[in-house]
């Protein structure tokens, strides 16, 4: 199966492109819409992952270009699920991505960002009493994350 990973930024790029690869997929990176659009023609993807926020052409847009591209060329023999991994979800909804053709929208930056302030009050209070005890408060009961 062959991925695309579409991310302005380099190093993430790199990090989601080495997992995907030690899962045994073959992947190709694009640092900007254009470079995405290109490599879409010439390579037909199984799957896009795409950033939402980038420079030049958003990610927003290179989708809604990649979706034309199908449209008007039909050079997939399949009809290719483009992932968002927003950095800044912010400035587009959900409905617009949606609209734009995104099939699977994941916030696993904002859910890690996000529990960050809990670990950073876990370490501190384990740090502070040299035990896990006091920082029980803090974390979810091994009953309640099986129930998630």
């Amino acid at each position: 199966m062959q991925i695309l990973v579409v991310d302005d930024d380099p190093d993430l790029a790199q990090l989601l492109s080495l997992q995907l690869h030690s899962e045994g997929y073959r992947t190709q990176i694009a640092h900007d819409g254009m470079t995405a659009i290109e490599l879409a023609r010439a390579l037909s993807p199984n799957l896009v992952i795409l950033d939402v926020t980038m420079p030049q052409m958003s990610g927003y847009e290179t989708c809604q270009r990649l979706r034309e591209f199908m449209r008007r060329y039909g050079e997939f023999k399949m009809r290719v699920p483009v992932v968002a991994v927003p950095s800044s979800y912010a400035k587009v909804t959900e409905t617009e991505l949606r609209e734009a053709g995104i099939n699977v929208v994941i916030y696993a930056n904002h859910l890690l960002r996000s529990a960050y302030p809990a670990m950073i009050k876990t370490a501190k209070s384990i740090l502070e009493h040299e035990r896990a005890h006091e920082a029980g408060e803090y974390c979810m009961s091994i009953d309640q994350i099986l129930e998630l």
